[in-house]
């Protein structure tokens, strides 16, 4: 079964099963908001991040929608993942669905993903590929073009992209396309 067809139920299930490995990939690497034992920095291989999301909450609104993170399918991601205690599996999953499904474009999935040399599966979260809110391809000027002039209940999607590329920054995950779309964003005014 492919991580697209997983339901929220059979996720939740071979979660609490597995080694209880949670990846974050967004703003979950530096705002985790759950309890956990140990965190490295881990790869996953078959998705990348991209701002490729349409928010229309957080950091857009319907009329003018920003973009977020999101994984997409292809290349590898470096992330971070978070080793949770089994007693606190059930509470951090369902955490983790409240904070991450609120417009039900994403999906839960359990992923591999490398940590310290060895492949664990992990909980993520991935787009779903036919909701309208996911919209991969678009150029960095067309990305530039919608964080520059979006904001939502969170605050400037431009904020989002400076603060995503200072996260990233000191955990040592330089991203040069993202840099230079926070160029085209600046330039933008």
């Amino acid at each position: 079964m492919s991580e697209q067809e997983q339901s929220i139920e059979e996720v939740r299930k071979r979660f609490i099963e597995s080694k209880l490995w949670v990846f974050g990939y967004g703003s979950l690497m530096w705002n985790p908001g759950f309890h956990y034992a140990y965190k490295t920095l881990a790869r996953s291989h078959g998705y990348h991040r991209d701002f490729a999301m349409r928010s229309v909450r957080h950091r857009g609104t319907p009329d003018l929608p920003g973009l977020v993170l999101t994984l997409c399918p292809g290349g590898s991601c470096v992330g971070r993942a978070f080793k949770i205690p089994p007693k606190d599996a059930m509470r951090v999953y369902d955490y983790l669905i409240e904070r991450e499904i609120s417009t039900y474009a994403y999906k839960p999935a359990l992923i591999k993903i490398v940590v310290d040399s060895y492949s664990v599966a992990a909980l993520t979260f991935v787009p779903k590929l036919g909701a309208a809110e996911f919209t991969p391809g678009k150029s960095l000027d067309q990305q530039a073009e919608i964080i520059a002039h979006a904001h939502g209940g969170m605050g400037t999607n431009r904020d989002y992209l400076t603060n995503t590329n200072e996260q990233l920054k000191a955990l040592g995950l330089t991203n040069k396309r993202f840099q230079a779309l926070e160029q085209k964003v600046l330039s933008l005014g």
